[in-house]
C-alpha cells in the first residue's frame, strides 16, 4: 500500500529555492588559486647544429597525446622494434624507441631533418623529448590547486583504507 505524502499548506517558492541553490553552489566554488593552464598545443623553437656542419632552425608544434594518439604511439613503437620483443631490448634502446615514437606522434608535421635526426642523434632526441614530456606534465598539472603556502597540491589523491588495516598483504 502506498504511503500518503503530506504537503505543507505553504506554496513552493521556486525563486527562493533557486537563490539558495545558487548561494550554496557559489559558496562551494569560491575562487581557488590554480596553476596557470598550459594549452594542449604549444610551439617551441629549435636550432640544431647537424653533424654535417649545417645549422637547422624551425618551430615545432607539440600536441599532448589523447587516448587514440597513445595507441598510435604504441603501434609506432612496435614498428620501430621490427618484430623484436620490447622486453628483450636493453633498457636504453627501449627508452630510445619510446622517445622516437613519442616524437613521431606528439610533434605535428616536423621537418624531415628532425625526423631523420632523432633516429641517429641522441642529444637531439633527448632535447626534443624533454620538451614534449614537460609539455605533457604541465598540461595535466594545469588544473592543480595551490595550497595556502603556495605549493601545488597533487591533482589525484587516492586513499585505500583496506590497505591500511593490519594483516592485509
Amino acid at each position: 500500500m502506498a504511503k500518503k505524502v503530506q504537503f505543507d499548506d505553504e506554496k513552493l517558492d521556486l525563486q527562493a529555492i533557486k537563490k539558495q541553490a545558487e548561494a550554496d553552489t557559489y559558496a562551494a566554488s569560491e575562487h581557488v588559486d590554480r596553476v596557470e593552464l598550459t594549452p594542449r598545443e604549444i610551439n617551441f623553437d629549435i636550432i640544431y647544429d647537424a653533424p654535417d656542419g649545417k645549422t637547422h632552425t624551425t618551430t615545432l608544434k607539440s600536441i599532448v597525446l589523447n587516448a587514440d594518439a597513445r595507441l598510435v604511439k604504441t603501434k609506432v613503437f612496435q614498428q620501430l622494434a621490427r618484430g623484436l620483443n620490447p622486453d628483450s631490448l636493453h633498457a636504453e634502446e627501449r627508452a630510445r624507441l619510446d622517445y622516437i615514437s613519442r616524437c613521431a606522434v606528439q610533434l605535428k608535421d616536423p621537418p624531415r631533418w628532425v625526423t631523420d635526426g632523432i633516429g641517429e642523434d641522441n642529444e637531439l632526441l633527448l632535447q626534443i623529448v624533454s620538451v614534449l614530456l614537460e609539455h605533457e606534465n604541465r598540461f595535466f598539472r594545469g588544473n592543480a590547486r595551490k595550497s595556502e603556502a603556495g605549493e601545488v597540491s597533487p591533482r589525484v589523491q587516492i586513499s585505500v583504507s583496506a590497505f591500511n588495516k593490519a594483516g592485509t598483504t
